[in-house]
């Protein structure tokens, strides 16, 4: 480009525009360029993220299936002790009825047992 003929042509003030136009040219590239590079960074730096949060959704996944694991066993337990407690219990409740059935019958035992003694020795119905 010959400046001279430029110069001579649009004089100095199409000097400083040419100037003033390749400036701004270069400023925008620069900033275009420099605003790719941050968008690099961010899908750069997002792909990350992302990664980080799908591995940390796969260990709260993990967590929560043990967690359930975990309750499923207690309530299988829980079912078990249960059904021992109430086998335990059916078969107290069955001794506690067969020991009240023989005090039942011990009772009326004695109840004849002091009616004969009380006919030996001489008792009768108001004296006892």
């Amino acid at each position: 480009m010959d400046w001279m003929k430029i110069l001579d042509s649009f004089g100095l003030a199409g000097l400083f525009g040419i100037a003033f136009v390749t400036l701004m040219f270069c400023i925008i590239k620069w900033t275009l360029d420099f605003v790719g590079k941050l968008i690099n960074t961010y899908n750069i730096d997002r792909e990350n993220w992302l990664k980080q949060a799908i591995a940390e959704r796969e260990n709260w996944l993990k967590a929560i299936d043990k967690q359930n694991d975990t309750w499923s066993l207690h309530t299988q337990q829980a079912k078990i002790f249960h059904e021992l407690v109430n086998e335990a219990h059916k078969y107290q409740r069955e001794e506690h009825q067969r020991i009240e059935s023989a005090l039942n019958i011990t009772c009326s035992s004695l109840k004849q047992v002091e009616t004969a003694l009380g006919r030996i020795n001489g008792y009768t119905d108001e004296h006892r």
